[in-house]
Formats: structure tokens, sequence, C-alpha cells
């Protein structure tokens, strides 16, 4: 009798066992399907459990769909308003790790890159694409901060307050957010010790930095030419000679395909013509790209004053001490210019 006791106490602790065993590996064994993973899970604002749970589903994510519906509901996660983000979901992921990485907000940033633009609209798309955002939410935020004065930014020194760089950014944030992060990050970049050293060296604020920087970006492609180009704009503020850059003057067209200056064009009334107007514009003509701020901010010293084009579609630049080298180098270029019919 007491071994046939003994023999139905085993059965029933060996079903209790496989029983345990299977509700561990619902909960705590893993879920996601290798042939699917990683995925990537965005969550919308507003959206519901059943939305998550109709995407999982869809895509194949899961192993087993019941599972995980079960725990949510113990885990209290089976609710109308779900916390949104983005979540990369990979390796041996759990029912419980999964759920508890929604619940709780646990999101995977996004890399959040951009280096240049030619104006903020065009910035705003850039910044909105890899992000829940739409450019036009964000252009609305971004003219609200343009016309708050209580602030020292407009519509002219807006591009000056983005330093192009990767930033780990999450998906869902805001607009008013996201400018907020944004602008702390260029406060940081200029608050540098050694980024401070070269303001004072050059005897310039960040937005003239930033203002001279768009003018190089646009000059050249060529990343060894531009600190000798910012070095020729630096000598022509400190004589008090005018900029005459041609990018100004393509700025002021509203032509950015503009190829060949003409003198015409070297006429167009505008604050941003540095034919016409000494000094710097009135803000940049573009969002310039890190290099070309830091060729500013580390513009080597020398004699050249003026600087053009050399012939060829390398993009490359003569330099020049004076109005007669200059010239010289011109009119090999028009030359050039002419010989490729180019207008």
């Amino acid at each position: 009798m007491l071994k046939k006791i003994l023999i139905a106490l085993a059965v029933v602790i060996l079903i209790g066992l496989g029983v345990g065993y299977y509700f561990y590996q619902q909960i705590f064994g893993p879920n996601l399907s290798p042939i699917k993973t990683p995925y990537t899970l965005l969550i919308p604002r507003g959206a519901s459990f059943d939305t998550v749970y109709h995407r999982l589903t869809r895509d194949s994510v899961l192993r087993n769909n019941k599972s995980f519906r079960l725990l949510a509901k113990w885990m209290h996660y089976d609710r109308p308003s779900v916390p949104s983000g983005r979540y990369v979901l990979q390796g041996s992921l759990s029912n419980y790790a999964l759920i508890s990485k929604l619940r709780i907000a646990n999101q995977d940033p996004v890399r959040l890159t951009f280096s240049s633009a030619r104006t903020y609209r065009e910035l705003c798309g850039k910044l909105a694409s890899p992000l829940s955002l739409d450019s036009l939410t964000l252009l609305v935020a971004m003219d609200s901060v343009i016309h708050d004065s209580t602030n020292q930014i407009n519509r002219y020194n807006i591009l000056c307050h983005f330093i192009p760089n990767t930033y780990l950014i999450y998906w869902d944030i805001t607009p008013k957010k996201l400018l907020s992060r944004l602008f702390k990050e260029r406060d940081k970049y200029w608050r540098s010790s050694q980024n401070k050293r070269a303001l004072e060296r050059l005897h310039m604020g960040p937005d003239e930095v930033c203002t001279l920087a768009s003018i190089v970006e646009k000059e050249s492609n060529l990343k060894e030419e531009r600190p000798i180009i910012a070095g020729v704009y630096l000598n022509r503020l400190h004589r008090d000679i005018k900029l005459q850059a041609d990018p100004t003057v393509v700025f002021a067209s509203g032509n950015f395909g503009l190829r060949r200056i003409l003198n015409k064009h070297l006429k167009i009334e505008s604050p941003y013509n540095t034919y016409l107007h000494t000094g710097l514009p009135p803000g940049p003509i573009c969002l310039p790209s890190r290099n070309a701020i830091e060729s500013v901010l580390k513009a080597p010293e020398h004699d050249y004053i003026f600087f053009c084009a050399k012939p060829g579609y390398t993009g490359a630049h003569n330099f020049a001490k004076d109005l007669r080298g200059h010239a010289h180098n011109a009119r090999i270029y028009r030359k050039w210019l002419n010989k490729e019919h180019i207008n």
C-alpha cells in the first residue's frame, strides 16, 4: 500500500514539475522567432495593446502568440493605451522580458545624423525623417521658436543653433523636446575649452563662425582646402575688405542651381550679397557641416586675399596674395568655362 502511495506521489510530483516547467517556459523561456529578429517595433502615441499584438502576430515575430497575450494580461499590459516608442527585439527575449521592456518604455534610441541643409525648412525634413515626427509639425515648432521674443533666435540665425553630428534620440520625441535637446548640444559644443579659445583667437562669436562656415561649406567640397579658404575670408574681414563670396550671391538670387556668376547677379540688392555689402551676411546661407565649422576655428594664418576655381571638375582652387595674381587665375578659369560651354 505504501509503495502505491509513493508511486502515486511521485507521479503527481512529476506532473507538477512538468506543468511548472511548461509555465516557466511560457513566461521566462525564449519567445522570439530567430528568423524574424532583430525586429524593430514602432509603437505610435495613443496605440493600444491590440495594435502591438497585431503587429507582432502579423509579422510572425513571436513563437507563441497566445502565451504572450496571456502574460500581457497578467502583467496589466493589456490596456487601451500603451507607452509609445521604438523597440529593437532580438536575442532570446522571453515574454516576461519583452512585456517588461514595453511596459516601462525601455526604448532603443534612433541614431539621428545630419550634416548640412540649405534652409531650416530642409533641415526639418532631415530631422523628422527617422523619427515619428512629420516635417510640417517640426517646422511649426521651429517657427514658434523664431517668433519667440524671449530668445535670441530669429529667421536669420536659426541654422546657427544646430551642430551637425550623430545624436541618440528617442523615436517618439516631441518637436519641442527635440529642439531643446539640439539647442543644448549646440551650447555644449561652444562651451568646450578648445572652441572657447578658438573664438577668442578669432575675435568672433558662435553665430559669426557658423555664418562664415556656411560660406566655406558652399565654396569647396575639398576638406583639405576649406581651412585655407576660411583663412582668406578671415583676412578680408580683418582688413575690412568685402568678402565677395559667390555662394552668397547664389543665395541672394534664390537660384541655388546657379553655376556661373554674371555681372547682373553681382548687383542683386540683398543683405546676403557680399559683393555689395562689407562684412558677414546677417546669417548663414546653409547649415554648415562640422568640418566647415572646424575649418574656420582652425584656419591657418597666411597672406592670401583671393582665390579662384581651377579649370577642371575637381573643385580645387588657386590662391593669390594680390589682385594681379588673382586676375591671372580668373582669366584662366573663364577661358576654361567658355571652352566647356558652361553658362
